[in-house]
């Protein structure tokens, strides 16, 4: 398929607004503490009805996987430590070297360079947005004098990677920062942005540079991105401020954090407070910035539309034209009043702003909705009136994208959006949109890959082994294809296909690290550990940032009883990616093993905390409790545990057999 015809698809199909539309209605419905029934949903909603058992069965599949496990009445499993943030020079994902950080009192940003797309004499950046640690989270509630509840956590996490999913949807447009994908990294969503290169907005006002041709032709271009986010997925921004404007290349403005706002509501209480500048807050209405804020958004959050937009807007125009901000207020009560005063500033105090513009600023800015714009497009027209009569007009900047932006097909945004998709978790839907892609254009192996990748995620490895058979078929020369059918192989005990498969990747690519982690692998399933070992190690020489390939070589130092190395190997991967249950597991054995019982009971609990349901940990754990610190009831707590969720279990049996022989 030619590109001219790939371009022409249409991005967003009719059904696809309407499943927007229907998701965006669910979400909104579990955001205002609501518990919709997935089958009257359904069918209510005959047209779409296959889309929405897929997202529903994901969103059933994520939660089990990663909902607040079961613990026992008697022994809980502790709360996930925080993992320590990243330091500027260490690389997330094996992918993104970070360079600088910046904190907010609910996550950071992480500003990086691309290491895959790197490239001589030209570096890729991108920003990476997490939410904090459980633990930095609660203290920032301690610190807000607001009451600690800890299952609030998993909400506020499950609601950022739902927004995150939103602002992804949005897809391309020049004046919004593209959202490309999620990673899951330490338990924790990395949403991957694209990077604008010239500050936010807030640093140009009362500065020289914003002229006031420059300021209505940023309000043109804060417009269009606007037009684009409310008519294609109906995602209102919520808080629209100069900090959540970006520039780029000093000329073209991009909006971000859309959506996001609305995740803190999870994360903070309703009530009274006093304001620092600048801060979001969380009122009845719902959270924003209360110098930018509706008045709508004081009172009832259900009430916000797309004209609430148009308030923050005005009231961000008002200071970009006069240097000084519209609404200045010490509490919400203060702030609310404020917006039924007429504009607080004479039009004679500003004379070089156009009567035209000032009637602009106040129309958006009105308190009742329904005096103000009814839409972003109303606005824009009026600005671009308004642009006209300006003695000197600036150009709207048409084509200027940062560089991971430029030049997307369709079939291009199909294979972001999928690739996302199954970082979110949604693994029917990222199958559903790389199928599309598939679609458009059958010969793009990328597409094959991560269909493969949905269908692994959904342990439909006999479909997966078809798909990266087809990837090889159309890249023969593609390590990572020849790899992930290695790793699919593996899955399907086919350590001697597996093998094979591995081999023809490094054949590809000798440096690429995957391939060397699946050839280790397999060798080990073969029993050959010797080699594993030389495989693995080769792997995490290449990349030592991969807390798998770290693990796998762990596993395969205890199968040569080197028990040291070993346990060195998992820490490492345990440092890397806390994630990884039986990398705990093993590593809680040989701290057990060398006598350190602190170490192993930390161990197996952080095992456990992952993998509720393991009876080894569990079994495990009753011999740490009974050897370690001869505590006969939990131990034997521990024990009932490991019967009840696997009666043949041997290791629990052998534990069993090994208590009743004696006692501590």
């Amino acid at each position: 398929m030619n590109e001219s015809s790939t371009m022409s698809h249409t991005p967003t199909s009719d059904r696809e607004r309407r499943l927007d539309e229907v998701i965006a209605a669910y979400m909104a419905a579990v955001d205002h503490g609501e518990s919709p029934d997935h089958a009257a949903w359904i069918a209510q909603n005959p047209d779409v009805a296959s889309e929405l058992r897929s997202y529903f069965a994901d969103e059933d599949r994520w939660n089990a996987r990663h909902g607040e496990p079961a613990t026992n009445p008697v022994f809980l499993c502790p709360a996930k430590p925080a993992r320590a943030g990243l330091r500027r020079g260490q690389v997330l994902a094996n992918r993104y070297e970070i360079f600088d950080v910046r904190y907010g009192g609910m996550g950071c940003v992480y500003l990086a360079d691309d290491l895959q797309l790197r490239q001589p004499g030209r570096i890729h950046k991108v920003a990476i947005k997490t939410v904090a640690d459980r633990n930095e989270w609660l203290d920032t509630r301690f610190a807000s004098e607001q009451g600690v509840e800890t299952d609030k956590f998993n909400t506020f996490v499950a609601r950022f990677r739902r927004e995150a999913q939103n602002w992804i949807r949005l897809g391309h447009h020049s004046n919004i920062i593209r959202a490309w994908w999620v990673l899951e990294v330490g338990g924790k969503p990395h949403l991957v942005l694209e990077f604008a290169n010239s500050g936010d907005l807030s640093s140009w006002i009362g500065t020289n540079r914003l002229t006031l041709p420059l300021c209505v032709n940023f309000a043109v271009q804060f417009c269009a991105g606007m037009i684009h986010a409310h008519t294609t997925t109906g995602v209102l921004h919520r808080d629209i401020k100069p900090s959540n404007v970006l520039i780029h290349d000093d000329r073209v403005i991009k909006i971000t954090d859309f959506g996001l706002s609305k995740v803190f509501d999870a994360a903070s209480d309703e009530g009274e407070s006093r304001l620092p500048d600048g801060e979001s807050f969380v009122t009845r209405g719902g959270l924003g910035t209360p110098a930018y804020m509706a008045p709508e958004q004081f009172q009832n959050a259900s009430t916000v539309d797309a004209r609430s937009d148009i308030f923050s807007f005005g009231a961000m125009l008002f200071e970009m034209l006069t240097g000084n901000r519209l609404f200045e207020g010490r509490s919400w009560q203060e702030h609310y009043s404020l917006r039924r005063l007429p504009l607080p500033a004479s039009r004679s105090k500003y004379p070089c702003i156009p009567t035209r513009l000032w009637s602009l600023v106040a129309r958006c800015i009105a308190f009742d909705p329904a005096d103000r714009f009814d839409s972003f497009e109303t606005v824009q027209t009026e600005l671009e009136l308004i642009q006209r009569d300006l003695t000197e007009p600036m150009p709207i900047p048409i084509g200027t994208e940062s560089e991971a932006t430029e030049n997307l097909s369709h079939s291009q945004r199909l294979q972001a959006e999928s690739y996302s998709l199954n970082s979110l978790g949604l693994h029917g839907r990222a199958a559903e949109t790389a199928e599309k892609a598939i679609e458009i254009d059958p010969n793009n192996w990328v597409h094959w890959v991560n269909l493969s990748k949905s269908c692994i995620d959904m342990g439909d490895y006999r479909r997966a082994e078809g798909t990266c058979r087809r990837a090889v078929e159309l890249a023969p020369h593609q390590a990572v294809a020849w790899a992930n059918l290695g790793w699919v192989q593996l899955q399907l005990d086919d350590p001697t296909g597996a093998l094979e498969s591995a081999c023809r990747a490094i054949t590809c690519d000798e440096t690429f690290a995957d391939a060397w982690a699946c050839r280790g692998c397999a060798e080990n399933s073969l029993g050959n550990h010797d080699m594993a070992v030389d495989s693995l190690r080769r792997a995490v020489e290449l990349a030592p940032h991969d807390g798998r390939a770290f693990a796998n070589l762990g596993f395969a130092l205890l199968a040569l009883d080197r028990f040291a190395e070993a346990m060195s190997a998992l820490q490492r991967a345990c440092e890397l990616q806390p994630d990884i249950p039986l990398a705990w597991l093993q590593l809680g054995w040989l701290s057990g093993r060398k006598g350190d019982w602190q170490s192993a009971r930390s161990a197996m609990d952080r095992h456990l905390q992952l993998a509720p349901e393991s009876a080894d940990g569990w079994a495990l754990r009753a011999w740490i409790f009974w050897e370690g610190f001869r505590d006969r009831e939990a131990a034997r707590a521990c024990l009932r545990n490991a019967a009840t969720l696997d009666p043949e279990n041997a290791r629990a049996r052998a534990i069993a057999k090994f208590i009743r022989s004696g006692s501590p």
